[in-house]
């Protein structure tokens, strides 16, 4: 599931304001680890990292 961009950066200024990892986690109903992923990186990937696989029939 993709958040919208204005909500991730709604939780990153709670962070800015005081608020910890666990805190935030709770408050907003997330896992502490996808805050902690959104603060390394904000705008969401659009592509892959690695080409997808052929698969054999």
């Amino acid at each position: 599931m993709t958040y919208s961009l204005d909500f991730r950066k709604q939780v990153l200024k709670s962070l800015d304001e005081g608020m910890t990892f666990a805190q935030a986690a709770e408050f907003y109903n997330l896992s502490p680890t996808t805050i902690q992923n959104w603060k390394r990186r904000i705008h969401s990937q659009t592509t892959r990292q690695t080409k997808p696989h052929k698969i054999m029939e």
